[in-house]
């Protein structure tokens, strides 16, 4: 998971609002709809938004802790939310 956390701080910065490479969310709407999908007690890095800046952290879930049929997971595929998948061994 650190590793995780510096790779996002790695590619985005430590704050990547102010990241001019970072992409911006359609809309306001669309951003207030992808963070309610986020439960931020299974958020790993991420997950503040700021709708008026169209603006959602790049976010990473642990799937251990969001379940294969959490509505989050299916519906932050393809948006800036990737999840973690813990691997044993």
């Amino acid at each position: 998971m650190a590793e995780a956390k510096k790779a996002v701080v790695d590619m985005f910065g430590v704050n990547a609002k102010n990241n001019p490479d970072y992409s911006r969310i359609i809309s306001a709407h669309e951003v207030s709809r992808l963070a309610g999908l986020i439960d931020p007690a299974k958020v790993v890095i991420g997950g503040k938004s700021d709708p008026e800046a169209r603006y959602l952290d790049p976010t990473i879930p642990v799937s251990h802790l969001v379940g294969r049929q959490d509505h989050g997971r299916r519906n932050l595929r393809s948006n800036p939310a990737h999840h973690l998948v813990p691997v044993v061994g």
